[in-house]
């Protein structure tokens, strides 16, 4: 069995992570999504140094409500917060509406 680098594991982690604070917060803020998928990736060898995150959410929320949902769920995120200053991160943010 092939087991996943440690960076890949990692990665996995943190999108767990955001995703279950992601959906905390959209619930105690009364802001409905109709789904969250989320994947990232590292820059290719050797140490982390860069981190790019892509979150697509589909909601009928307004975008400004959304926008401070994901601010504090990666506050929130126990794993976000093990990112040492020099790892570059970004995350970006697609929004759908909520399909009917």
């Amino acid at each position: 069995s092939d087991l996943p680098d440690p960076v890949t594991s990692f990665l996995g982690a943190l999108c767990g992570c955001l995703l279950i604070s992601l959906q905390i917060t959209a619930r105690a803020r009364q802001v409905s999504l109709a789904s969250a998928t989320m994947s990232a990736k590292a820059n290719e060898k050797g140490f982390v140094k860069t981190i790019d995150v892509d979150l697509t959410v589909r909601s009928a929320a307004p975008e400004e409500k959304i926008r401070t949902v994901v601010e504090r769920a990666e506050k929130g995120c126990y794993i976000k917060g093990l990112l040492k200053e020099s790892i570059e991160y970004r995350l970006n943010l697609t929004i759908l509406p909520a399909q009917e």
